[in-house]
């Protein structure tokens, strides 16, 4: 391969010491990274501190995926790459099968390197997955712990009674009161 047809890459570690080699162009979707590359801040090998392996596998996915629909628009000069119907259908296969907690890595992930794309993705995927539920199942979907004390529940309760009138866990602590 020539010099002039030679793809720059660029090396990423995860938090588990996993190494990823990928184009620079497909490390530069991160505007963190991209940014550490163009302000040649970047070392041989960039850690990735707040993302393990199987995470920054998936980001990378989503990266080479962007980078590659962006080569084919500018080739075919379509300014659309991809119909939003397109858009929709192809980030909810990515996201197929992501589970509560691999979807909160990605969120953090795409945060930490300032995929907004991919953060927009997550938060869908997100909404969708708490949109109808009490907030106990969204606890337990998340595995939060409800740290208020009894009494500054039932305040907060007493306060935004509108909000739990349907609620089948206030109904259960209220009438066994």
């Amino acid at each position: 391969m020539s010099e002039s047809t030679e793809k720059k890459m660029v090396r990423l570690r995860s938090s588990d010491g996993e190494v990823f080699e990928v184009e620079e162009s497909v490390a530069k979707v991160a505007k963190t990274l991209q940014d550490m590359l163009e302000e040649d801040c970047a070392d041989a090998v960039i850690p990735i501190t707040c993302v393990r392996a199987p995470i920054l596998t998936k980001v990378i996915d989503y990266c080479k995926d962007q980078v590659m629909i962006s080569s084919s628009s500018s080739t075919t000069n379509n300014p659309n790459e991809r119909t939003e119907q397109e858009r929709k259908a192809w980030g909810q296969k990515f996201m197929e099968g992501v589970d509560s907690s691999t979807l909160c890595e990605l969120l953090v992930a795409s945060n930490f390197l300032n995929i907004e794309g991919l953060l927009n993705l997550g938060v869908d995927k997100m909404v969708s997955m708490i949109q109808g539920k009490y907030p106990q199942e969204i606890r337990d979907m998340f595995n939060v712990v409800n740290d208020f004390t009894p009494e500054e529940e039932e305040e907060i309760r007493n306060q935004n009674a509108w909000a739990f009138e349907r609620d089948p866990y206030y109904k259960k602590r209220s009438s066994s009161k």
